[in-house]
């Protein structure tokens, strides 16, 4: 799965519009829409941000990590820190469950 790819079905198991996931994790509508048209391919910190919730997607539903997301205002650092607490969260149930 390509980078633009993975943005949209991440988004998409959300629930969210190209609007609303933008907001959430403090991103333009524009950019998100140009990630997902492969247009433009994220970097920096958007590129750490979408990568941490590739992960999380994985191991946590929607409704935890939406729940997660609000609380940050759209804020990228305080994004980041909730993926953090979320990724660090799903590591120790799968090594309480090896």
């Amino acid at each position: 799965m390509n980078a633009s790819t993975s943005i949209a079905a991440n988004r998409q198991h959300l629930g969210l519009t190209q609007l609303q996931f933008g907001m959430l994790l403090g991103f333009s509508v524009s950019t998100v829409n140009l990630w997902e048209n492969a247009k433009v391919a994220p970097s920096g910190l958007s590129l750490a941000v979408l990568t941490m919730l590739d992960s999380v997607g994985a191991t946590h539903g929607p409704e935890v990590i939406l729940s997660a997301l609000r609380a940050c205002n759209g804020e990228p650092l305080a994004v980041i820190r909730a993926l953090s607490r979320l990724e660090i969260a799903g590591q120790l149930v799968a090594s309480a469950a090896a």
